[in-house]
């Protein structure tokens, strides 16, 4: 289907070949960001603190 999203690709001069995407039409650099930011402090409030014992789990030291 013609979704107006082909990808396109792009071989370099090793002979690797890329395929990229353009970026929707709606989407705009602002709306990317505040996503990311809010994906980030999502995955930071589910991390476990490092707190007293953290280090002494088992399987945790180094």
């Amino acid at each position: 289907m013609g979704s107006g999203l082909e990808a396109e690709a792009i071989v370099t001069e090793d002979g690797r070949v890329h395929m990229r995407r353009p970026a929707p039409s709606n989407c705009d650099g602002d709306a990317v960001a505040r996503r990311r930011d809010n994906v980030a402090a999502a995955v930071a409030q589910r991390r476990p603190a490092a707190g007293p014992g953290f280090a002494q789990d088992p399987g945790m030291e180094r």
